[in-house]
């Protein structure tokens, strides 16, 4: 009898560690889904992207959005308005990087120097720290920080136009949209 109650607690435990293994591949083969699917939709805006550099690139803005508690999507659809995903982007008004963001905020949020916003991953994370900064500010409102983030954090509570944050919502609504209808997960 106790033989058999040692099987038994040996198979549920041997069962119970496959269930789990199973979960943690299904949720591993999601986010990978997720990342290769940001990579594919930064491909239709910007065909100079290649694969590696485009999965990069989706890593990053999974990496500070999970950091700075702000969603992936919005970022993207920021830098897709902003640089059209390309690394390098410079205004001669001194916006920098993929993120178009200043030096001013570079070294305020992420610590870095004007020409390293030049680099994707140090513009993400600007990025990331100023409109998290914005949604602080105005209380998880998106439409409200991203307003912050294009016109100035005073310029967005002293009532500036929306219009360029209801642009890069619909762009975040149309990155939803592509996850669907390709088969990734959302």
């Amino acid at each position: 009898m106790i033989s058999c109650m040692k099987k038994i607690t040996v198979g549920l435990l041997i069962a119970a560690s496959i269930l789990f293994m199973a979960g943690f591949g299904m949720q591993a083969h999601a986010a990978s889904s997720k990342i290769n699917g940001y990579a594919a939709y930064m491909r239709t805006q910007n065909s100079s992207l290649t694969t590696a550099k485009s999965t990069k690139l989706a890593r990053t803005y999974v990496k500070y959005a999970k950091a700075y508690n702000v969603n992936a999507k919005v970022l993207m659809a920021m830098s897709q308005c902003e640089s059209r995903f390309y690394e390098r982007a410079y205004n001669p008004a001194g916006y920098y990087g993929i993120m178009q963001t200043t030096a001013q905020l570079g070294r305020l949020y992420a610590g870095v120097s004007s020409n390293k916003l030049l680099k994707a991953k140090y513009s993400i994370k600007t990025g990331a720290a100023y409109l998290s900064y914005n949604l602080r500010y105005f209380n998880g409102n998106y439409t409200k920080a991203i307003t912050g983030y294009c016109a100035g954090t005073g310029a967005a509570a002293a009532g500036a136009s929306t219009a360029p944050a209801r642009l890069r919502l619909a762009i975040k609504s149309n990155i939803d949209s592509f996850m669907v209808r390709n088969g990734y997960s959302k």
